[in-house]
């Protein structure tokens, strides 16, 4: 998809907006800084919305990243505090123990030269830092390449020919009234039952037990236990809800984490002396802290935050946001006027990649984010995690999730490329998650 828009971006670069159509949906991109910051900061009233008006609502679909209005601002105010720096601290225990069986698995690959299917790894990594963060769970999906976990996993988000047939029909049902009609699944029967089970099951286990727990269940059926407590008459945190967002962490959890960490380690191996400039950041606050990174100590790694951040700039996991229009919208400065149920769409990645805003963009240059050169940027030039309102609620679990596992791998071993790695890298044209097709091949070696 990134590709499609870039040529449609790169086509008009006097426009700050362009109309086109994604087979019968039509779709108004919109370039402008100003006029992004006009429709989903200022009047976000009027595109509040992702796609919940033009998909039936069914149950495993009523997450925060889906519900629109009223049950949206509901559900969304009640899970904020589960991000809370309060709550990540809590998680830091879980994320370490995950970052050691990672580093017995690179560990494996450095004594023997073994080349790693890096975003491979990334994706077991990541899978099993949310089976324990989110479900308070043992995925073990570093050692058990089979795990049920991991064939979710593929089955949600996998280029297979089911996922290929509804995003078709989404694309000749802009309306939605087919979907309405025929009760159509935007997503796989599969993928709900399986949530709804793991949550049945949860509940179950945790009845009678006395270990305090802190994962992101657990967090949401404390909200429950709350609304029941206090007598509320309706129950907003309701198994629908609860399956539903553990499904959505799920998905965000482990492909865009694996993606990210995938792209970043592909850079520090293109690029030794960025490497080698976190190694000795690591190594410093290492020594600073006895060898421990606790939650206090994440913002004490400023490079290597810099350097975060120019991955998320350079291979943003989401290319394209989309809202739809909720209410008439007239564009400031001109006589084009929106209906309800226009899709509205800022490319991300084309922005970011935009010579206006980044000078040479293609060039890894971690530079770009020092306090000074982020002062300078223009605003909503940088967007890797939303904008708005609907900004990424996980946003801070995510950079947290990424910072503990540099950490514990950049301090020990180098990241080098081989003769299977693909330079540059071949960028997958499927699907609406920037990724790739094949595999990110890299050597390590102990330092």
């Amino acid at each position: 998809m990134a590709n499609r828009i870039e040529l449609i971006y790169r086509a008009y670069p006097k426009h700050k907006f362009i109309g086109y159509y994604e087979l019968l949906r039509p779709i108004l991109l919109i370039k402008d800084p100003e006029l992004i910051e006009e429709i989903f900061v200022k009047n976000f009233h009027c595109f509040h919305d992702r796609l919940s008006k033009l998909v039936p609502l069914n149950r495993i679909n009523q997450h925060v990243a889906f519900l629109s209005s009223i049950k949206w601002r509901q559900v969304r105010s009640k899970l904020v505090p589960t991000f809370s720096p309060m709550k990540l601290k809590m998680m830091c225990d879980s994320l370490y123990k995950c970052t050691q069986v990672l580093n017995s698995r690179i560990s494996e690959h450095a004594q023997t030269s073994k080349p790693i299917n890096t975003k491979d790894m990334m994706t077991r990594f990541a899978l099993d830092v949310i089976g324990n963060c989110a479900f308070g769970l043992e995925f073990d999906a570093m050692k058990d390449t089979n795990s049920e976990f991991r064939k979710i996993g593929k089955t949600m988000v996998g280029t297979t020919s089911e996922n290929s047939i509804r995003r078709l029909i989404r694309l000749l049902d802009p309306s939605g009234i087919l979907k309405k009609l025929f009760d159509f699944q935007d997503i796989s029967p599969k993928v709900d039952t399986f949530f709804f089970n793991l949550l049945k099951t949860t509940k179950e286990l945790r009845k009678n037990e006395s270990m305090k727990r802190n994962d992101f269940i657990q967090l949401m059926l404390n909200i429950r236990n709350k609304e029941l407590a206090d007598g509320d008459k309706n129950i907003i945190f309701n198994d629908d809800i609860i399956a539903s967002n553990m499904f959505v962490f799920f998905l965000a959890g482990f492909e865009t984490i694996s993606t990210t960490l995938s792209f970043c380690l592909y850079e520090l191996a293109l690029n030794p002396d960025i490497q080698e400039r976190v190694h000795n950041e690591i190594k410093q606050i290492r020594d600073s802290h006895n060898g421990v990174l606790d939650y206090s100590s994440l913002n004490q790694l400023t490079y290597m935050d810099m350097v975060l951040s120019e991955t998320l700039r350079k291979y943003p996991p989401v290319p394209l946001m989309t809202r739809v229009c909720t209410e008439t919208y007239q564009i400031p400065g001109s006589d084009i006027v929106l209906h309800p149920y226009i899709f509205v769409s800022v490319p991300v990645f084309s922005i970011h990649h935009d010579e206006r805003y980044y000078e040479n963009p293609e060039k890894f240059d971690p530079e770009r984010f020092t306090e000074q050169n982020i002062a300078r940027r223009i605003p909503n030039t940088y967007m890797p995690f939303g904008l708005g309102p609907r900004i990424c609620i996980g946003l801070r679990f995510a950079k947290m999730e990424i910072k503990y596992c540099l950490f514990e791998l950049l301090h020990q071993y180098k990241f080098l490329p081989c003769d299977k790695t693909d330079i540059p890298i071949k960028i997958s044209s499927k699907g609406t998650l920037y990724t790739t097709d094949k595999p990110i091949w890299l050597t390590v070696k102990k330092i």
